[in-house]
């Protein structure tokens, strides 16, 4: 919801605030006094619209495959020029949401993050695309036990390209799956 809030928000921003609010934080963690570095940055973290994307695309191809597409656009780029590790991250984990909403459609879960993990080799100075696919039957599988069980843990891997690469760079989620009990 917060993200949905964040997004509409974010269509009455131009590139003009969003670049100036690039440069409060970046001046803020170059000279803000160290003992308000961390409330100037957690401040400035909500509303820094950058982690939300622009022209981010996310498409279920099938019950297989689940791909998105981040640009190569100026409010996706970090300060060397590639695109946002946390863009990257926050893309990556909303396909793994987005899965997991359809595959357990009407069934009560919450999430509980075991371990997030990013390899990063490639240089993303271009449009990046992000694929799920291959281990969506393992991970149907898995999903069929927690269906049987009150809490199991499932591998979700998102592989990353560069539109030129013939490598990937890979996030690997490991979370633990718990059902929600609508009556205690």
């Amino acid at each position: 919801m917060l993200g949905y809030i964040c997004l509409e928000m974010i269509k009455y921003l131009d590139s003009k605030k969003i670049q100036s609010l690039k440069k409060v934080k970046l001046w803020a963690n170059v000279h803000a006094p160290s003992q308000i570095k961390p409330i100037v940055n957690y401040a400035l973290g909500w509303v820094c619209p950058e982690l939300f994307g622009h022209g981010v695309e996310i498409k279920q191809h099938s019950d297989h495959k689940i791909t998105a597409q981040i640009p190569y656009a100026d409010l996706n780029k970090d300060a060397f020029a590639e695109i946002q590790q946390g863009l990257v991250f926050n893309v990556g984990s909303e396909m793994v949401y987005q899965f997991l909403l359809q595959y357990l459609d009407g069934v009560p879960f919450e999430i509980e993050h075991k371990k997030s993990l990013m390899q990063k080799n490639l240089i993303w100075n271009s449009n990046l695309n992000m694929e799920m696919a291959d281990q969506i039957s393992e991970v149907e599988r898995q999903m069929n036990l927690f269906i049987s069980d009150a809490a199991h843990a499932i591998p979700f891997t998102i592989y990353i390209k560069t539109e030129n690469s013939k490598t990937t760079d890979t996030i690997q989620f490991d979370l633990k799956l718990k059902k929600k009990f609508l009556l205690d």
